[in-house]
């Protein structure tokens, strides 16, 4: 029986079903777009798609990869604010009629090139309690959305609806009902003026657990259809764009300790993978990202360690500050929640390859103990390749 060479990313193709179900029962009627940037295997979207679900794209390619899965593209939308012209023109030419946009300049691009299309205009609203805060790359101040909807119907377009975004991973359940309020009334600001719009898309940013427990999908979704219900009329379509809820929770990492080092005060564990090749997020919170990160010596004493990657460069770290069983060179070390925002973001930077993506069929969840026995088949036979 062959081995399997560590790192690798171990999916559960079920447990994204299970989360998809969970957020449409929590979200009645609403229309999911799984946002595509998050996790872009193939696999993973020929799941989504069995599962029902619509998608959300942000460049022309992942645009052309859902069409070439069978998925219509009225059951697309580009949701990214700032586009590349060709983009837009491709995707509508193929059928895309649905685009976001923040901006004056984004509307005379969409006019010119997607003409008749409809428009959804992103508000800038607050991202408290997100670790990855969106709104000052993207938005428009409530104030000025009455001129732009006012410009996109006089350039041709459609003004079909509002959206905006929290944040990524907002673990703060409240931002989402004050991005509500926000929304209607500016909803309401652009009824009066007689824009009657159908849609309100309240973007993604759900959060699951890494180590801290995040707020319920049911939790957020008792802050939106509160609002929802009350300040908004009852046939407007609700548009959700997950993406980390989907699929972050579906794999982990399996990797190998490949070093060992005592530098100052601190232990530094060095693993066949790292921030760059798997894990970028690491990178963009300094090394304070908070996977949860499992060994199977639990008899061991715990050893605080810096838990670094192979290369040499001096970003390649994973987490600053993790304890564990005292772990070897040769063993395994399993990272967990690690479905999303991982291998779409890797690069083989000083020739580290990307880790393999490899799937389980078993209905089975991964839980704080780490790799559960049914998975013992896979680890098992994984060896390091260095």
């Amino acid at each position: 029986m062959s081995s399997y060479s560590t790192p690798f990313f171990l999916f559960d193709l079920d447990r994204i079903r299970v989360k998809y179900d969970e957020m449409s029962r929590a979200f009645p009627g609403a229309s999911i777009h799984y946002a595509v940037k998050a996790n872009n295997n193939k696999q993973v979207l020929l799941t989504l798609i069995s599962a029902g679900s619509k998608f959300e794209v942000g460049s022309k390619q992942e645009a052309e990869m859902m069409m070439e899965l069978g998925v219509p593209p009225g059951h697309l939308i580009f949701s990214a604010p700032v586009k590349l012209p060709s983009h837009i023109r491709d995707t509508y030419q193929e059928g895309v009629d649905l685009f976001a946009f923040d901006s004056e300049e984004e509307l005379n691009k969409l006019a010119l090139l997607a003409p008749g299309s409809r428009v959804l205009l992103r508000l800038a609203v607050g991202n408290e309690g997100s670790l990855f805060p969106l709104s000052l790359k993207f938005g428009v101040p409530p104030e000025e959305a009455l001129y732009l909807m006012e410009r996109a119907r006089d350039l041709g377009l459609y003004p079909y609806g509002l959206a905006f975004h929290v944040g990524s991973q907002c673990e703060r359940k409240e931002t989402w009902r004050e991005a509500m309020e926000t929304s209607s009334e500016v909803w309401g600001i652009l009824e009066r003026k007689n824009i009657a719009l159908q849609c309100l898309n309240i973007g993604g940013g759900f959060p699951i657990s890494y180590i801290h427990k995040a707020p319920s999908i049911e939790e957020i979704a008792c802050e939106v259809l509160k609002v929802l219900n009350d300040k908004f009329p009852s046939e407007v379509k609700l548009i959700i764009e997950p993406g980390r809820y989907i699929v972050g929770e579906a794999a982990i990492l399996v990797s190998t300790v490949i070093g060992k080092a005592r530098r100052g005060d601190k232990n530094w564990l060095y693993l066949d993978v790292g921030a760059i090749n798997g894990l970028f997020e690491a990178i963009q919170v300094e090394g304070e990202f908070l996977y949860r990160v499992k060994t199977t010596h639990s008899e061991r004493p715990e050893k605080q360690y810096v838990l670094a990657g192979p290369t040499c460069d001096p970003d390649d770290n994973i987490r600053n500050e993790v304890w564990l069983p005292e772990v070897e060179v040769g063993d395994k070390v399993d990272i967990l929640n690690t479905g999303a925002y991982s291998f779409v973001y890797a690069s083989s930077f000083s020739g580290f390859s990307v880790p393999e993506i490899r799937f389980t069929s078993e209905r089975k969840e991964i839980t704080d103990r780490g790799v559960e026995k049914e998975y013992e088949h896979v680890r098992s036979r994984s060896t390091s390749k260095f």
